[in-house]
């Protein structure tokens, strides 16, 4: 009587065990079969369209996407499946590293092909610094082809640094000296939008309606939220950040008119003020 309990206590082990072996084979069967999809071609990405963008930097993102879905999830599963790519991942790691980009969306298109979507950041205008490693440049506003030193950014009209610039002068474009900020990382803002506005309604409407135009717009260090407009002509104009750019550019209109007959005279005007205007002869 007791082999027979043994041995049927022993085939019903066995059945146990088969069971589970069955159990996990067919898990396993499943989930080979599950992901298997991860493995077929035509649910790879094979193109990536990128629009929005000019030549060489939609080439430049291409490469970068195809970099970032190359490779294996844990050693075995392709990184470029249509279902492994992770569009919010991409959308964050290419903002980052492409500052002049300023928005930004991937989506996928069709089972083997990603898109991307971009709006690039339009320049409002050159900013530049001129703090030297020994401290500030003692010619803030250094004539165009001189040694001073100076790091120079396109902004756009959110005042943020996203491309080198050269160190140029002129009236083509807005022109920003900071005499007091460091060199930036690309993507910080590094001037307010109250000054890149006043900075291109004086860069837009100082020749229309006086006769000169701008050659720098400098941040003034010694008077906090001044801005010195430097004209072609060698004169000053102060004005506040926070000025009405248009009243002021009627104000000085009103001062050269009828108290200034010789501009090569003249050192500066100074239209800080709504309601008062001051000047200095050289």
């Amino acid at each position: 009587m007791s082999s027979l309990v043994r041995d049927t206590k022993k085939r019903r082990r066995k059945e146990k065990t088969r069971r589970v072996l069955l159990r996990a084979a067919l898990a396993l069967a499943i989930v080979f079969a599950g992901t298997s999809i991860f493995f077929l071609p035509r649910l790879r990405v094979q193109k990536i369209i990128v629009s929005g963008a000019h030549a060489a930097l939609a080439v430049s993102l291409e490469r970068a996407v195809r970099e970032q879905i190359s490779g294996r999830w844990l050693l075995i599963y392709p990184k470029d499946s249509i279902f492994l790519v992770s569009t919010a991942a991409l959308q964050k790691n290419l903002l980052k590293e492409y500052p002049a980009v300023l928005e930004l969306h991937v989506t996928r298109q069709s089972p083997d092909a990603i898109a991307v979507s971009v709006r690039e950041r339009e320049i409002a205008g050159i900013w530049c610094s001129t703090l030297t490693s020994g401290g500030l440049d003692p010619n803030p506003l250094p004539q165009p082809g001189s040694n001073a030193a100076s790091a120079c950014f396109y902004v756009d009209e959110t005042g943020v640094a996203f491309d080198t610039a050269p160190d140029v002068s002129g009236d083509l474009i807005t022109k920003i000296i900071d005499t007091k900020a460091a060199k930036p990382r690309l993507g910080d803002a590094v001037v307010s939008t109250q000054v890149l506005e006043s900075a291109r309604i004086f860069s837009t409407e100082l020749e229309n309606r006086i006769g000169v135009g701008a050659r720098v717009i400098e941040l003034n260090r010694e008077y906090p939220g001044s801005v010195d407009v430097e004209t072609l002509e060698g004169w000053q104009i102060r004005l506040e950040a926070r000025t009405d750019a248009h009243q002021a550019l009627e104000n000085l209109k009103l001062v050269l008119d009828r108290k200034i007959s010789k501009r090569q005279l003249l050192e500066y005007i100074d239209v800080r003020f709504a309601n008062k205007v001051f000047y200095k002869l050289r």
